[in-house]
């Protein structure tokens, strides 16, 4: 006697389906953090956004711009898988940012201050309470701003070199068209020169002008009433 084994249907998920939609998931709360920013979304949206600003301070107002970029490189990665790496880099970035803002406080010790969701937040305030031990204000800024900038560059993946090669080809490129703008200058002004005015162009003896003409038909009419 043979049995007969119970098959089910298998429901089979494409390959990348959950990386796939958690992108999707980056997009749609990017947007929605940026209509809670203009005051709509609704009482849940404004939780959110406040709670942001708790943890972040104003550098939750780069977060849709963030979520947007890792969707698009969850879309663009292969098999839709971002490192780690990756991922730990961006909170970095984000509390390194949330840091150099809370320097622009008065007081960045006040952590009362730092939870209504000025400067950096809770995060910015507890990464400035390291530097401040360590650095005065302007120096512990410096270094926050350095430090995000290379965290940025490691999570796009650009090195320092092309990036400094692009401003340099940049002020190259003004320098190029600043003396191509001064030799057409001089070319122009150099005709300019060549030209001869028109108040200076000879006329040629027995050759009639207006004012001569003019000066004609007077004559006659007086002639005229003379006779």
């Amino acid at each position: 006697r043979v049995s007969k084994k119970n098959t089910s249907p298998q429901h089979n998920l494409p390959e990348g389906f959950w990386q796939q939609a958690f992108g999707v998931v980056l997009v749609v709360v990017a947007l929605l953090l940026v209509v809670a920013v203009f005051g709509a979304g609704g009482p849940l949206m404004a939780a959110v956004l406040a709670a942001g600003k708790w943890t972040l301070g104003w550098a939750i107002y780069l977060v849709p711009f963030i979520f947007g970029y890792t969707a698009f490189e969850i879309f663009r990665a292969e098999s839709n898988r971002l490192p780690f790496v990756m991922e730990f880099g961006t909170v970095l970035f984000l509390v390194f940012v949330a840091g150099f803002f809370h320097l622009f406080l008065q007081d960045p010790s006040d952590l009362q201050l730092a939870m209504t969701g000025v400067g950096g937040g809770v995060a910015g305030y507890s990464i400035d309470r390291i530097m401040l031990s360590l650095l005065d204000t302007k120096t512990s800024g410096l270094v926050l701003l350095v430090l995000a900038f290379i965290t940025s560059l490691f999570v796009m993946r650009i090195s320092p070199l092309s990036v400094f090669r692009g401003l340099a080809g940049l002020f190259r490129r003004e320098q190029v068209d600043d003396e191509n703008n001064r030799a057409v200058a001089e070319r122009a002004a150099a005709l300019d020169q060549k030209s001869s005015p028109i108040g200076e162009l000879k006329m040629n003896e027995g050759v009639p002008t207006l004012a001569s003409m003019r000066g004609r038909g007077g004559l006659k009419n007086s002639m005229d009433k003379l006779s």
